[in-house]
């Protein structure tokens, strides 16, 4: 058995794809060892976070076994923060308390995400009560305060893009001018938000106090001139940012295309492969409608066969 045990724990160490982990787990099965809680903990973690996972499985493994198991938990709830289906993350919480499994500030970080997203998902897809929601979020909230974990800063940056995501930024307005050590996610949180609900002249004020600068501050203020068409007002903003990644050049290429300016959004693409910035897929399906659109078939061609490369499918352009 000893030797069994060895096999299985170095297996589950060395996961690479869900064939892999379903052998695995016929192994554990066969050897008694399905109520083994940390091989059960390694299976659902690879299946729920990992990119070659599947989350229905983790989902399946944690309703058979470990229900009542705080790290499992935390994972469960994690990945169904950050898939489609963020309401999932708050059953779990709350099965969590009815049983009486300890929570700790990573539940409490996870499930504030997930509120965030639910909001954000029953705004464009799902009908629900989104009061519910932010009651949830509410109720996480007062619970992090009695815990006193309320000064944890990754907590404070959940509650702020929580409580802006949910519509309520003078909520998160209150809570930023309360933070003593300010992040720049905190700031960037704020001004996002400002800019979600049109307020630019708060986002602008924000953004000028600002001890400091990062990419993601300026591409929220790129993004903002691409959302009202005004994509000189971005080029400028675009050329005084003292650095830029691709969602900085993804951003700008994708306005040009969105207001048929295709020759620009062409020669943004050459100038990012002449700044050695590597392009995403976003990247290249806007330049390859751009490529579509002038007849630039060369470039079009080679960006077709680089998509297709990976795997995707975007016949519509051709």
């Amino acid at each position: 058995m000893t030797g069994t045990y060895s096999r299985i724990s170095c297996m589950t160490q060395h996961l690479c794809s869900m064939l892999e982990l379903k052998q695995v787990q016929a192994i554990i099965t066969k050897a008694g060892l399905h109520s083994h809680l940390p091989f059960t903990a390694k299976l659902i973690f690879f299946s729920a976070l990992s990119p070659m996972g599947n989350l229905s499985h983790a989902h399946s493994l944690f309703l058979q076994t470990s229900m009542h198991n705080s790290f499992i938990c935390n994972t469960m709830i994690r990945a169904f923060a950050n898939s489609s289906y963020p309401l999932q993350a708050l059953y779990i919480y709350n099965h969590m308390h009815t049983t009486n499994v300890v929570s700790d500030h990573f539940t409490y970080n996870f499930v504030l995400k997930a509120c965030s997203r639910a909001h954000k998902f029953a705004q464009e897809f799902v009908k629900c009560d989104e009061f519910i929601i932010i009651s949830k979020g509410g109720e996480v909230h007062c619970t992090v305060l009695k815990l006193g974990l309320d000064q944890d800063p990754s907590i404070q940056n959940s509650l702020l893009c929580m409580y802006s995501q949910c519509g309520l930024v003078h909520v998160a307005q209150h809570l930023f001018d309360e933070i003593s050590n300010r992040s720049l996610v905190s700031w960037n949180i704020m001004i996002s938000a400002y800019d979600r609900v049109n307020d630019s002249k708060s986002a602008d004020y924000l953004l000028e106090s600002m001890p400091h600068k990062n990419v993601v501050s300026w591409n929220t203020v790129i993004g903002r001139y691409i959302r009202l068409g005004d994509i000189e007002g971005a080029r400028r903003v675009f050329q005084i940012m003292p650095q830029r990644d691709a969602v900085s050049w993804n951003s700008l290429i994708a306005g040009c295309v969105s207001v048929k300016d295709y020759e620009g959004a062409m020669g943004l693409f050459s100038e990012m492969q002449n700044a050695e910035v590597r392009p995403t897929e976003v990247t290249l399906i806007s330049v390859l409608g751009a490529c579509a659109e002038t007849g630039a078939l060369e470039m079009g061609s080679k960006i077709h066969e680089s998509l297709k490369a990976c795997g995707h499918k975007i016949e519509g352009y051709l």
